[in-house]
């Protein structure tokens, strides 16, 4: 059975993509993806578990 994943991104770095697709007329008209690394669901859940220490 395949394992879903999904793409991650910080929102720090969405905040700063979105200032520059507001301020730089090349982005005009443009779509821009913004991603790192795929994670599964079930990695995500163990990062969350450990990081908010949820057993």
């Amino acid at each position: 059975m395949p394992r879903p994943e999904f793409a991650t991104v910080d929102v720090r770095d969405a905040a700063v993509a979105h200032r520059l697709a507001l301020t730089k007329p090349q982005a005009a008209g443009n779509r821009y993806i913004l991603a790192r690394e795929q994670i599964s669901f079930p990695d995500m859940a163990r990062i969350l578990a450990a990081r908010y220490r949820i057993n």
